[in-house]
Parts: structure tokens; sequence; C-alpha cells
């Protein structure tokens, strides 16, 4: 549940950048979007920026990151079919 409330999150988060752009993305829109509460979403991510960087970063660097599961599985349902962590 976890992992896919994550991945929830992040789906939520490219959304709302695409459409608002970063700056125009608040904390507010990107939780009301995901459907979460502000304070759930600080329990997942610690910040905007933070969401930006998961989405952004070459998978290469994936293994620096938090919580790697969720960001595996955003991976495979973007279709990477690579290793994310290697």
């Amino acid at each position: 549940m976890r992992t896919e409330r994550r991945v929830s999150i992040l789906e939520a988060a490219l959304h709302v950048f695409a459409e608002e752009g970063y700056h125009s993305a608040s904390i507010s829109k990107l939780s009301k979007y995901a459907k979460i509460s502000k304070g759930l979403l600080y329990n997942y991510f610690e910040s905007k920026e933070e969401l930006l960087k998961i989405l952004l970063v070459p998978k290469r660097y994936f293994a620096k990151l938090k919580n790697k599961s969720g960001d595996q599985q955003l991976l495979k349902k973007r279709g990477d079919t690579e290793k994310p962590y290697e």
C-alpha cells in the first residue's frame, strides 16, 4: 500500500507540474490532485522539490533516493525496462 501511494503521489505531481508549472504547483494543489491531505504528502516526501527531483533525475541516480521500491514501480509504469539501480 505504501509503495502504491508513493507512486500515486508521484503521478499526481507529474500531472500538476505539467499543467501548472513547478512554481505554480503548490503542496495544496499536489495533495488535492492526489486526493490526500498535505500532512500525508509530507509523510512520503520532504518537499515539492524532492518530488521534482525524483521525477527528473536520471534513473542511474535513483539508488541514492529513499524508498526505492516505489520509484522502481513508477519506472515500470513509465515503461523503463532497464534496472533502475545500476
